[in-house]
Order: C-alpha cells, then structure tokens, then sequence
C-alpha cells in the first residue's frame, strides 16, 4: 500500500469530527500528526485539504469527493456544519474574497514548488531526451523555474504556473528565452510552458511560435503508508 497504514484521506475523515466550526489547514495537519505521526508531510496533508474541498485550487487535484468549504481567508468548515456556520456568521457563496491570502499563496508556493522538484527528476514526463541542466537558473531579468537541454543540445526553457496561463505569461518566457539565447550565444533556444490549462488567448499566439510547446499537468494522489 506504499508509506501509510491509511489513505491520508482516511486519516482526514477520522478526525474531522474533531476539528473547530471553522478551521484553518493548520488545524488539520496538527490533528492528523497527533493521531497519526509527525511522519505524515504537512504538505501532504494541506494539499488533501486543498482537493477535498471547493477551493479554488481543488481543480489541479481531479478529486470529486468533498468534505470540506472554502469560506475564504484561509477558513474552512465541515459540509456537515455549512449551514450552522452560515447561520452564526452570516456567510455568502461569495468564497473568493480579497482578504487574506497568506496561506493560499503559502500552498500555491508550495505546490509550484513540488511541481517543480517533480520535473526536474522526471524530465522525460514532458519530452524524451531532456536533461536538467539548473532548477532557478538566474538570468538578468528574473530566474528561470527549469533550464535543460534536449537531446540534440539545443537549451530549454521550462516555465511553471499553478492554475491556468494566461496570454501575458507568453513576454515572460519569450523573455527569458531570449535571454539564454544571448548568454549562451546559442542560434536556438526552445521553450516548454507547463500549466493545469491555458487561455485560449494564449494558445491562439503559442500556435505562432514554432519553438515553444505547451504541456498540461495533470496531479493525481499517490499514498504512503505509515509505519507505527
């Protein structure tokens, strides 16, 4: 069953119950490691929050089953006590609101972050032949996420964004495209553009630059057993 006796799903569902009206992650991953062990990656534990509820982000995670709503700022609630937390705090289905998004932010870093650790080992996943040359290279103008280099030694740009690309992240990794190009005083240099999805806007101008290819993330739960 791989790292854990349980399912981190499981371990979310058995303790539930326990857990405030209204809740932040933290509260989460401090339950599941007081039952279960510090073992169990904080991270982990955040991202199932994330799936197992109608956060926005839940849709880079493909799970359907929910436990859990958003209420925005960082909060959530059982879908049990959805309505008693609606009563007490007068809350709307406006879940998206202009509060604060430490902790978001916090959990897209994080997630950008594994994404990022996971291509790098798995190069191949986006094109057979790639080899990692620097995750973070930095250049004049800002870092690049990945630079590798494909099998016939032309370098690539590979830029990460969480969520959907939108059209103006085309200057942003044309930029740094055309940057390597300089330093490295190369003819060529490709570019590779990973997100959840892309605008159609940006799909429309990617369609008219033959060195830059978009490729879709899909992230599926993988489960660790705990050893106790």
């Amino acid at each position: 069953m791989g790292k854990y006796q349980l399912t981190v799903k499981d371990m979310i569902s058995q303790i539930k119950d326990e857990l405030p009206l209204i809740f932040k992650r933290k509260h989460v991953v401090e339950k599941v490691q007081e039952r279960f062990g510090k073992e169990v990656k904080k991270s982990t534990i955040e991202a199932h929050v994330t799936a197992l509820s109608n956060h926005p982000s839940s849709k880079h995670y493909g799970r359907r089953e929910k436990l859990f709503r958003y209420l925005g700022n960082g909060n959530f609630c059982t879908i049990e006590n959805y309505d008693k937390v609606a009563e007490t705090n007068d809350v709307s289905d406006q879940e998206y609101d202009s509060g604060n998004y430490e902790e978001e932010l916090d959990t897209t870093f994080t997630f950008e972050k594994d994404l990022q650790e996971f291509i790098s080992r798995n190069l191949d996943s986006l094109e057979n032949g790639l080899t990692l040359l620097q995750k973070e290279y930095s250049t004049d103008i800002g870092r690049v996420d990945i630079l590798a280099e494909d099998k016939h030694g032309i370098p690539v740009v590979i830029e990460l964004k969480v969520g959907t690309a939108k059209r103006e992240v085309l200057g942003q990794i044309l930029s740094y495209m055309a940057c390597i190009k300089q330093e490295k005083g190369v003819e060529r240099v490709r570019g590779i553009l990973v997100a959840n999805d892309f605008d159609h806007a940006l799909k429309l101008a990617s369609s008219q630059i033959p060195d830059l290819k978009l490729v879709k993330y899909v992230v599926k739960f993988e489960f660790e057993e705990v050893k106790i």
